[in-house]
């Protein structure tokens, strides 16, 4: 449990400066302008642009919309992202967290996953509060993937995870 505790306090900084940039008027990433102006081109009536105009995206329009969405309500697109990317991060951590235990292991191990999957990933990933679809993503796939660990699998869990891991590729 002790090592749990120093893992979690060893990260509280990184944390920290993750929320202090959050509201930042400055890019922190170069694909958070092209995230934005997409997430923004959601609401704005033209998300892809006519195809003779030379214009190539590949990316699949889900978080745009739900990106747009709150950067029309907050004024900000790039911050809208960077919050949606660090609340998906934070499922994530959950995620493990729940996982583990489906998976039998005792709380203290299952808070040691989240834990370690926390400090790697602030350690060695730029991408946690980055207005980048990336955690969002990875977060709706790994929902899914709650439903297919428990021994007592029910058509109805199994449809499910598969609702949210292919919607996670639209993501």
């Amino acid at each position: 449990m002790a090592i749990n505790v120093a893992v979690a306090l060893a990260s509280l900084p990184a944390i920290g400066r993750v929320i202090q940039t959050i509201p930042a008027r400055v890019s922190l990433d170069a694909n958070e302008g092209w995230n934005a102006y997409h997430a923004a081109a959601a609401f704005g009536g033209g998300l892809y642009p006519h195809p003779a105009q030379l214009f190539f995206n590949n990316y699949p329009p889900l978080s745009f919309y739900l990106v747009g969405g709150i950067g029309r309500w907050i004024g900000d697109s790039i911050v809208a992202g960077r919050l949606v990317a660090f609340v998906a991060f934070a499922a994530l951590a959950a995620i493990a967290y729940v996982a583990s235990r489906q998976m039998q292991c005792a709380r203290s191990e299952a808070s040691f996953a989240a834990a370690l999957f926390v400090a790697v990933t602030l350690s060695l990933s730029h991408y946690v509060g980055i207005d980048d679809p990336q955690f969002l993503s990875q977060a709706v796939a790994a929902a899914g993937l709650l439903f297919v660990i428990p021994a007592a699998r029910t058509t109805r869990g199994l449809w499910l995870a598969a609702a949210l891991m292919s919607a996670a590729v639209f993501i």
